[in-house]
């Protein structure tokens, strides 16, 4: 099953249960872990997709991750430096060891090629042939036993050593005995690898009194790029974590897999068995939270959801939460909750959930006036137009004491006439319902809803001269703020458009149409009209050419995708040496007015 249709089948009526559970085998090989999973972890399996299993590189029989560095969501970078096997930082794509090797030679960053070799590689096999264990270093590439043969035994040089017909193969020392680690032992004597030996001495030598066992059990791996060990940690435990991570993949979720490995060992040392039961660190919070939420949605549907107080609204189509936590009646909670339900398939865009979520405020202020009746408003058949006036005598003292604007009480006003005129349309007030005995007269009429406040000055666009004034310091705009933020003020003023449709402009966006004349196209979220199309002038197109190149400069492994996640990353700033000052199509209605007064000064 695919990532695209494991989130559909988690959508669709009846979500996870409808799922079949998946082969376990592919997960963990040998099958000694099956019997400890348990139903959930089993359909969880069952929605796992191959691909992305083994384009993550995962490996059953390890129970390891070993990320590729051209993954594209879950990739590293490479380290310029040929031979160098580290992970590659900044613009650059050096890493820190390179970069002093750098500094210590006198050298600069477009001198790569000049670099001494590096002497430090990953551990490789020992050089005899047939040989499996560990070499000590790649100045001595032999193992612990047969570098004690060559230098005190025999006493012969590398060369002459290994075509000695008498040097033979010896047989592996074992696994390192922390549960994490797939190294080899250092040795038939000792427990551990060569960096765990180290690891436990300082341990031991920091907490004398440490378990040793606890402490093979907890112990994190032998970090290297692209490595994140799951070993150690429960079944059910190693799927909860690839499917919440196939799950952020499917969503274009990029995840560092430094962070995850970091997880992973964290979760290892508090011996959790579920994600749930996991305390993360602060950088840590938003990946499990969006594990989490992946993990419920897998177990939940709508039906389920519309039962609870606060409802992950990605299973009705939106995204965010919405919480009826604030309204403590329940008949008024259960008909907010009902009144929501018919109006969320009812909206477009992508603040659904916030505009929605202004509703229910409202009616939590209602909720909140009804509280100080002596039944607590839990009585609907028991209410009647004075709770109406003293909920409008509430708002008014609130709105003379400054606790609201006129704006917002308007609008709560506004709101509640508009909610209550509804479920009194879906027959919420009749018998059997959840507002049933709730009298006519409870409700706010015309006259109840104040005037909205007169706006303070004809109209939100930015007056002409602030526009040709800000046109004249965009050098100043961008050393205030950024490249990108001085790009999108120009195209807001090319084009007319709304800030979040230039924000969300892909990196193809430029067309041409039948006449050879560009075209911008955009998508119109408001009104839900995608793949509108612009005519634009060519100075325009020009400009948007311009930072195509740039952005395909700046992240030259995956352009489109970088550019798709960066908000204003298609714009590009007007060279204002030998470019007349356009006149805008229409000024923009929603501009920074601290942008432009900034760069008015």
């Amino acid at each position: 099953m695919s990532a695209a249709a494991a989130a559909a089948e988690l959508a669709a009526p009846g979500g996870l249960a409808a799922g079949q559970a998946g082969d376990l085998a592919r997960l963990f090989a040998g099958g000694a872990c099956v019997q400890a999973v348990g139903p959930q972890g089993r359909r969880l399996a069952g929605l796992l997709d191959e691909e992305f299993l083994s384009g993550a590189g995962w490996d059953p029989v390890l129970q390891m991750m070993e990320v590729p560095p051209g993954h594209r969501l879950l990739g590293w970078q490479e380290c310029r430096v040929a031979g160098c096997m580290s992970r590659g930082d900044g613009p650059e794509q050096v890493c820190l060891g390179c970069r002093l090797r750098l500094a210590a030679n006198d050298l600069e960053l477009d001198e790569l090629d000049l670099i001494p070799a590096r002497g430090w590689r990953r551990p490789e096999q020992c050089r005899v042939t047939g040989c499996p264990r560990t070499w000590r270093t790649p100045k001595l590439p032999l193992c612990r036993a047969h570098l004690h043969q060559q230098r005190k035994v025999l006493k012969v040089g590398l060369e002459e050593f290994l075509a000695r017909p008498d040097v033979r193969p010896l047989p592996p020392c074992g696994p390192c005995q922390v549960t994490a680690c797939v190294r080899d032992r250092d040795g038939t004597s000792g427990d551990y690898c060569r960096a765990h030996v180290d690891r436990w001495a300082k341990a031991r030598k920091a907490d004398p009194s440490l378990n040793e066992q606890q402490w093979r059990a907890t112990a994190a791996a032998i970090a290297r790029p692209g490595l994140v060990s799951l070993r150690g940690l429960p079944p059910g435990l190693v799927i909860e974590i690839l499917f919440g991570l196939q799950q952020r993949c499917a969503a274009e979720r990029r995840t560092n897999h430094k962070l995850l490995r970091t997880i992973c060992d964290d979760m290892r040392r508090q011996q959790v068995a579920t994600i749930a039961e996991f305390t993360p660190g602060n950088v840590q919070r938003s990946i499990v939270a969006s594990f989490l939420g992946h993990l419920r949605r897998a177990s939940a549907t709508a039906e389920t959801e519309k039962d609870e107080d606060t409802w992950d609204l990605a299973l009705f189509g939106h995204g965010g939460r919405m919480t009826f936590t604030a309204i403590t009646q329940d008949w008024l909670r259960e008909t907010a909750k009902r009144w929501v339900l018919e109006e969320l398939p009812r909206r477009r865009g992508r603040r659904v959930g916030g505009t929605v979520q202004a509703y229910v405020n409202s009616v939590a202020r209602l909720s909140e006036s009804l509280r100080t009746r002596p039944d607590s408003g839990q009585a609907p058949a028991a209410l009647g137009r004075a709770d109406v006036e003293n909920f409008l005598n509430r708002l008014a003292f609130q709105h003379s004491a400054g606790q609201i604007s006129l704006r917002l009480r308007e609008r709560i006003c506004r709101d509640l006439r508009q909610v209550f005129e509804h479920i009194r349309a879906l027959g919420l007030t009749r018998p059997g319902q959840a507002a049933a005995g709730l009298s006519d007269d409870f409700a706010l009429l015309a006259g109840d809803v104040p005037h909205p406040p007169q706006p303070g000055e004809p109209s939100r666009d930015l007056p002409a001269e602030i526009i040709a004034q800000l046109c004249e310091h965009l050098d100043e705009l961008e050393a205030i703020s950024s490249r990108r933020m001085r790009a999108a003020v120009e195209l807001l003023i090319d084009t007319g458009r709304r800030p979040e449709e230039i924000c969300a402009i892909r990196f193809d966006c430029l067309d041409r149409d039948g006449d050879g004349a560009p075209v911008l196209v955009y998508d119109n979220y408001k009104a839900a009209r995608l793949g509108r199309r612009l005519p634009v002038s060519e100075a325009t197109a020009q400009l948007i050419t311009a930072q195509q190149a740039w952005t395909r400069a700046r992240f030259p492994a995956h352009p489109t995708r970088r550019a798709e996640a960066a908000a204003l990353a298609v714009c590009q700033p007007r060279r204002a040496q030998g470019r007349p000052h356009r006149k805008p199509q229409r000024a923009a209605p929603h501009l920074d007015r601290r942008a432009a007064a900034v760069a008015a000064r």
